[in-house]
């Protein structure tokens, strides 16, 4: 069925950003409270930049707020502070934004706090966390159905991660994001197990994005060209959750945690039917001599237990038939480069062209509306 490319439809973007700035991390009083990130302005970089003590990799906010600029337009010249769009930091400045998107509600993310997820200090980690948390439980505040703000885990003992996990559900959050990169052992270790039956419990999903895994972020790629080699990385970004999916199925975190719901956030969709074929030949090939028996075929657990997200991904609407339309939600990805903003009902359209409405629906904004317990 063929749906008209002008009609417009209700959209839940299950992946958007803030772009934050030095006073979103402001609000603590540790012994870190002097070495916080904090704003320059460098126009030999592209102008502004959030720097982050600790980590090398400084990336311009003029390449992570690029809302309302086309890519031809991206770092051809320094950008200010104050020209980056208003709707990445102020809350009533983004409810325009989704209005003028026909956007019921934003699952929203960090643009920083994704790299800071690969800060080496642990303590450090933490307290940005934490600073931030308390921002993002302001910033939803001012239209809590629509504003979802997802707060940062910090995980060095059990006994934290489940604090704050709890203090997240306190706090109205209708999701948790941990680092791609546990702190000790890894997620599928029954250390672990208390975390994922809190989630569980209390209706949580957890997100893992990309750029949030420190595989993400490696320097050494494939070329002798460094614009070449920036291309390629463009490319492994994605291979970090999906290392993270299959160990989560293999490591049997779904076989022990049943109704668990985990999000792989931002690595495209295309790719699943293909993955889901090497899961389940992997599986019957080698786990007789491993002595591996997760209880049922990864493919099942898969389809069960992760959802995914994507923006304009029309390899998705190239492989359905291998996936399940009850996982995949679509993401405008405000403000970032990679967005839709402010062409995303026609990049949904354009997506779900020979889509059933059904199926459509579902992408646009019924799964997420389901997942994330948002009212329509």
């Amino acid at each position: 069925m063929n749906i008209e490319n002008t009609t417009p439809i209700k959209v839940i973007s299950a992946d958007s950003h803030v772009a934050e700035r030095e006073f979103v991390f402001a609000d603590t009083t540790s012994k870190y409270r002097e070495s916080m990130p904090f704003e320059i302005y460098n126009e030999r970089h592209g102008g502004a930049i959030l720097v982050v003590p600790g980590i090398e990799q400084q990336l311009p906010m003029a390449l992570l707020c690029t809302a309302g600029r086309p890519s031809s337009e991206i770092i051809k010249k320094p950008v200010g502070w104050h020209e980056l769009h208003p709707g990445a930091i102020d809350p009533k400045a983004r409810l325009k934004v989704q209005d003028q998107e026909n956007v019921l509600a934003e699952v929203i993310f960090p643009s920083v706090g994704m790299l800071i997820c690969n800060h080496p200090d642990m303590d450090y980690r933490k307290v940005c966390f934490e600073a931030y948390n308390r921002w993002i439980f302001e910033f939803s505040s001012h239209s809590p159905e629509r504003l979802l703000g997802v707060p940062l885990i910090s995980i060095r003992t059990i006994a934290e991660g489940l604090n704050a996990i709890q203090h997240a559900k306190d706090n109205g959050a209708r999701a948790v994001m941990f680092p791609g990169n546990a702190v000790f052992d890894d997620y599928d270790h029954v250390n672990y197990d208390p975390i994922w039956e809190l989630c569980a419990a209390l209706n949580l999903p957890v997100c893992f994005h990309i750029l949030a895994s420190s595989s993400d972020l490696a320097s050494s790629t494939r070329g002798s060209n460094p614009k070449a080699g920036a291309m390629v990385r463009q490319l492994h970004i994605l291979r970090g959750n999906q290392d993270i999916m299959a160990m989560l199925i293999f490591g049997g975190v779904f076989t022990r945690h049943p109704t668990l719901k985990v999000v792989c956030v931002e690595a495209d969709g295309g790719w699943v039917p293909h993955f889901l074929w090497r899961l389940n030949h992997a599986y019957e090939i080698h786990r007789h001599y491993l002595g591996l028996d997760i209880g049922k075929g990864p493919s099942e657990y898969f389809f069960d237990n992760i959802y995914l997200t994507f923006q304009d991904d029309l390899s998705v609407a190239m492989t359905m038939e291998g996936q399940n339309p009850n996982r995949l939600m679509f993401a405008t990805d405000f403000p970032h480069a990679d967005g839709t903003f402010p062409h995303s009902q026609s990049a949904l359209n354009k997506l779900c062209t020979n889509m059933s409405l059904e199926v459509k629906e579902k992408i646009a904004y019924k799964n997420a509306a389901e997942l994330f317990s948002i009212v329509c």
